[in-house]
């Protein structure tokens, strides 16, 4: 439903921004990297290629998912929410926001593995302390799954369960992970 004069119009746009924006995406992230990656060594070239492939796939996971699983749940809990009470007309451009919105916010999401490894790496964190505060870790992804847009019980569950299986994932990454780099550096010595 559209209520405004522009409305069928910009909504269009918005449609066509998003989708230019998906589409082009990774060619701009392709060219920044292509100026970037002759100032690094070979050997960094290759990981961060590795993560760039890894990033984009989670990416596109956590878009998915959101998209198959979460969202027809999430709009019918929503839209059906009390509806002997309420008739619901829902405006074309509130819609498109709330979705675009909801499949950006689990597409970062999904990247989480990537953020606690490079945490890992940094020396911030490790596989260690990871395992000994799993609990911190689980309250922290129930807090992230709380600001992310949706704001029901069923949509909540189903971005909980993901990001706890990803924290989870990335503790026995970090594991693998953190022990590479230290044969690594030893080796190096």
């Amino acid at each position: 439903m559209t209520l405004g004069v522009t409305e069928p119009f910009t909504t269009s746009l918005k449609v066509s921004f998003y989708a230019a924006i998906a589409l082009v995406l990774p060619i701009l992230l392709w060219q920044a990297w292509a100026f970037l990656a002759p100032a690094a060594g070979e050997d960094t070239q290759r990981i961060l290629g590795l993560f760039v492939v890894l990033a984009t796939g989670l990416f596109a996971v956590g878009v998915a998912f959101c998209y198959a699983i979460v969202l027809p749940k999430a709009l019918s809990f929503l839209v059906d929410y009390d509806s002997e009470l309420y008739t619901s007309q829902i405006r074309a451009s509130y819609f498109l926001s709330f979705v675009a919105l909801t499949l950006l916010a689990f597409g970062i999401a999904f990247e989480m593995p990537i953020f606690v490894l490079g945490l890992v790496r940094l020396g911030v964190l490790s596989a260690d302390r990871l395992r000994r505060n799993r609990r911190i870790g689980y309250v922290a992804m129930l807090a992230f799954a709380i600001l992310l847009p949706t704001v029901d019980p069923v949509s909540l569950a189903l971005e909980v369960a993901p990001l706890l299986v990803l924290f989870e994932v990335s503790i026995w990454i970090a594991v693998v992970m953190e022990r590479r780099w230290e044969r690594s550096a030893a080796e190096a010595l």
